[in-house]
C-alpha cells in the first residue's frame, strides 16, 4: 500500500474521484429560470434523506454522479459498488415515486424538486424511470431488512417507484453551503495541497495523527470552540457527508466525498473504525485514491500485508 512522505510535494490538490467534478448548482440567470418556471412543472417531494442527498450532489461532493441514479447505475452498485462506467460508488442515490405516478414521468420531463413544506429546491430532468426491490437495497446497504433498524425502517417507508436524471439544485437560502470546488479554492490559495481529514476520528485525534503528513485538516464546520493547540492549520468546512447508517459502504461514500473536497489523506480512528470497515477501505484504496493514516493507539488488528501508516 502506498504511503505519502512528508518529503513528497504536489504541486495541486487530489484530482476528484472519478476524475471530473461535477458541481450541479444553478445559479444567475439559470437559477432565476428555474424559480420562475417551476410553477408549471410537475413536483416531487423529496424526504430528508433524499433532500441530504440532493445537496451532496449539489455540492459536486459526490462526484462523478450528477443526479439520481438510473436503474443501471442503480443495479450496478447495489452488486459491484460502482456506477454502470465502472467507478467505485458504494451507495444509490435515488428520488422516491410511487408505482402509481412512474406514467407521469416519460424520458425528457422536467420535474421540480421540493421540499415537504413546498419550498423549492431544484429540477430535476427524467431520463428514466424505474422500479426497486426496497428489501433487496435494505439487505444490500444495511444487511438486513428488520424495519427495527432505523435506516432500514426509513427506506422501507419510501414508494419503490425511483426517477433518475440530472439535477440542477437551487442554492439552499438561509443555511451554509459550500460547494467542492469553493472548498478545494480555499485549500489551494493557502497552500494546502496535502490534507488530511478524520474517518472514525474526532478532531484532536485526526490533527495529531496527520501532523508530521499533510499541510492541513479539513474538518466540518466548528460549532464550539475545542480545548487544544492544533499541531497543523485546521479548515472548517460544510461537508454533506452521508447519513445513512450503512457501515463500510457508508465509509466508502464518505471517503468518496472528503476527495471530491480536496483530501489527500484519511485518518482511521482508533475506536470508531471496526474491522469491516476498514477492510472495505483498505480493499477499496487504489479506487479511493487516497492515503491511511493511523489514528493514535490504534488497534484494529489488520489482515497480513494491509496496513496504515
Amino acid at each position: 500500500m502506498h504511503k505519502t512522505s512528508p518529503a513528497e510535494h504536489p504541486t495541486s490538490l487530489v484530482p476528484p474521484h472519478g476524475g471530473t467534478l461535477a458541481e450541479c448548482i444553478a445559479t444567475g440567470a439559470e437559477a432565476e429560470d428555474v424559480a420562475a418556471r417551476a410553477g408549471t412543472l410537475p413536483s416531487l417531494a423529496l424526504d430528508p434523506g433524499e433532500l441530504l442527498d440532493l445537496d451532496l450532489v449539489a455540492s459536486g461532493g459526490a462526484s462523478p454522479v450528477r443526479g439520481f441514479l438510473g436503474h443501471e447505475d442503480y443495479r450496478a452498485v447495489l452488486g459491484q459498488r460502482r456506477l454502470a462506467s465502472g467507478t467505485l460508488f458504494p451507495l444509490p442515490i435515488t428520488a422516491a415515486v410511487t408505482i402509481e405516478r412512474l406514467g407521469e414521468f416519460p424520458p425528457g420531463t422536467e420535474v421540480a424538486l421540493r421540499s415537504a413544506n413546498g419550498a423549492l429546491r431544484g429540477l430535476l430532468t427524467v431520463r428514466e424511470a424505474f422500479v426497486r426491490d426496497l428489501r433487496e437495497e435494505a439487505w444490500v446497504t444495511h444487511g438486513t431488512d428488520d424495519p427495527s433498524v432505523p435506516g432500514v425502517r426509513s427506506l422501507l417507508s419510501r414508494p419503490p417507484g425511483a426517477l433518475g436524471g440530472e439535477v440542477r439544485v437551487l442554492r439552499p437560502a438561509g443555511r451554509r453551503f459550500e460547494t467542492a470546488r469553493e472548498v478545494r479554492l480555499r485549500l489551494a490559495a493557502d497552500g494546502y495541497l496535502r490534507v488530511a481529514a478524520g474517518l472514525g476520528a474526532g478532531l484532536v485525534e485526526a490533527a495529531r495523527s496527520a501532523a508530521s503528513h499533510v499541510d492541513a485538516l479539513l474538518t466540518p464546520v466548528l460549532l464550539s470552540e475545542v480545548d487544544m493547540a492544533p499541531p497543523l492549520p485546521v479548515v472548517g468546512a460544510s461537508l454533506p457527508l452521508p447519513r445513512r447508517r450503512s457501515g463500510a459502504r457508508e465509509a466508502l461514500l464518505e471517503a468518496i466525498v472528503l476527495r471530491n473536497f480536496g483530501v489527500s489523506h484519511l485518518v482511521l480512528g482508533s475506536a470508531r473504525t471496526d474491522l469491516k470497515t476498514a477492510d472495505a477501505l483498505l480493499r477499496h484504496q487504489a479506487d479511493l485514491g487516497l492515503s491511511f493514516l493511523r489514528g493514535e493507539g490504534y488497534g484494529i488488528p489488520w489482515r497480513s500485508g494491509r496496513s496504515v501508516a
